[in-house]
Formats: structure tokens, C-alpha cells, sequence
């Protein structure tokens, strides 16, 4: 397998500069990557957020400050 990688780089490269960096293949592969940073840190903020309270699952309560429902 790492024998054959001065092989397959030339090829890669080929590929990426005729498929990827069309300007459109390019804006849909730089929105897709910017969609899984933004779900992965979301997921990692999240359980950061359940360690530091002690993974109990705190209930919303919309009315919690008084305000009568409707």
C-alpha cells in the first residue's frame, strides 16, 4: 500500500484540480465541511455541557418565571 503511493499522488492530484475545485464542486465541498465542523462542535459542547452538570437532563419549564399560560 505505501509502495504505491508515489503512484497514486499524481493521480489524486489530477482528480482533486478537475473535480473539486470547480467552483461549484468547491462551494458545496466548503459548505459541507463547514456543516459537519459546526455538528461536530456542537455535539462536543454539548457533552462538555453534560459532564459539567453532572449528566442529569435539566426539564425546560417555559413558565418558570411567573408568566401565566396561555
Amino acid at each position: 500500500m505505501i509502495d504505491s503511493l508515489p503512484e497514486l499522488y499524481p493521480k489524486l492530484e489530477a482528480w482533486v484540480e478537475n473535480v473539486l475545485m470547480e467552483e461549484g464542486n468547491a462551494t458545496i465541498l466548503t459548505l459541507f465541511a463547514c456543516l459537519i465542523t459546526v455538528l461536530y462542535l456542537r455535539e462536543r459542547q454539548r457533552r462538555q455541557a453534560g459532564v459539567a452538570a453532572g449528566e442529569v437532563a435539566q426539564p425546560n419549564h417555559p413558565n418558570e418565571l411567573g408568566v401565566p399560560a396561555l
